[in-house]
């Protein structure tokens, strides 16, 4: 999440401080992005802090009691003081369009925090304080901070500046973030790459206290995923024929056009041993996620002599969603909730 000044998140008890406040900033601070003009009693600054303000922004200290029952006098702290991790993906959005601030809820939880062939972007509107502190490798197509693209070079030496300081927690130890800015070539789609080893288990470290019950008797999880789920569970082999997004696209059509699969959700992703993953869920404990996926079995079967280029063979009980090829890198933009 943000670190500004007019996100209520940020604050001790969730509300905004009004005029009559006497606003507090812990003597460490992360840098604060102030977007709106303002009028308080008092402010006591950071000894170690950086402040954003927007152009042609008033900040003005009134020298009188306000006499407003609304707004009572006392100190308001500023609350938000430890960096959230890169590898958490509850700090992560990726929007449904291009720097739309409404996030796709549907991804695997290894592919909510940024892949190899994804843009990472931070919107210039807001501070963030994140902890690179980890031992896994970081590997991105592209950074943007603000209006500012950066190469692995450039994005080291911003975090040696007073700023950088100030959104980045470097480790203890030397890591590199490594923008490398290729592209996937391939036609089928790449992997994320975030489905198994270090990065997985640093994924899963912040996940797995969230997971939540399954209602099913037998549950399972996914390649990618750190939590158990219901419903099915596709594996495909393909060939050169073969095109994700059209199997995607398939897939949403039939949830779309039948009120009998309102409400489940398809991933569909290629993994690290190069097989194609189709995970179906619902709410209903995975009972019309198997005749989804059953549905699309059958209709594979019936169209891979005309060069669908793919097969399937559903596993008993299992649970998903759809994801995007690969060729084309998503976007992601630091979360603007708390969600």
């Amino acid at each position: 999440r943000d670190t500004n000044f007019f996100n209520e998140e940020n604050w001790a008890g969730g509300k905004l401080p009004c005029p009559a406040n006497k606003i507090v900033f812990p003597a460490s601070a992360p840098a604060v992005y102030f977007d709106q003009d303002m009028t308080l009693r008092e402010m006591v600054f950071p000894s170690d802090g950086l402040f954003v303000f927007e152009r042609d922004l008033s900040i003005s200290f009134l020298s009188y009691p306000t006499n407003d029952d609304s707004c009572p006098e006392g100190d308001v702290h500023f609350a938000q003081v430890q960096p959230k991790h890169w590898y958490d993906p509850d700090n992560w959005c990726i929007p449904l369009h291009d720097f739309d601030a409404q996030c796709l809820d549907v991804d695997l939880l290894s592919e909510k925090v940024p892949c190899r062939n994804d843009d990472v972007i931070f919107p210039s509107d807001k501070t963030f304080y994140v902890s690179l502190d980890t031992d896994v490798e970081i590997s991105i197509r592209s950074l943007r901070i603000g209006y500012t693209v950066y190469d692995t070079e450039q994005f080291k030496q911003f975090l040696t500046s007073d700023l950088g300081k100030k959104q980045f927690v470097l480790a203890s130890s030397a890591n590199d973030v490594t923008i490398h800015r290729g592209y996937c070539n391939n036609a089928t789609g790449c992997p994320c790459g975030n489905d198994r080893g270090a990065i997985l288990n640093k994924v899963c470290s912040f996940q797995r206290s969230r997971c939540g019950s399954t209602p099913c008797t037998s549950p399972f999880t996914p390649v990618g995923h750190c939590c158990s789920l219901c419903g099915a569970l596709l594996l495909m082999t393909y060939n050169v024929n073969f095109e994700l997004v059209k199997i995607r696209r398939t897939a949403l059509d039939k949830v779309a056009s039948e009120a009998e699969f309102s409400g489940v959700k398809v991933i569909v992703s290629k993994r690290y041993d190069d097989k194609i993953q189709m995970v179906v869920t619902d709410s209903n404990g995975g009972i019309n996620a198997i005749k989804l996926a059953s549905w699309f079995k059958d209709l594979m079967g019936r169209t891979q002599p005309r060069g669908s280029g793919g097969s399937g063979e559903i596993q008993e009980r299992a649970q998903g969603r759809f994801n995007e090829n690969r060729r084309n890198q998503r976007p992601f933009q630091a979360r603007l909730d708390t969600a």
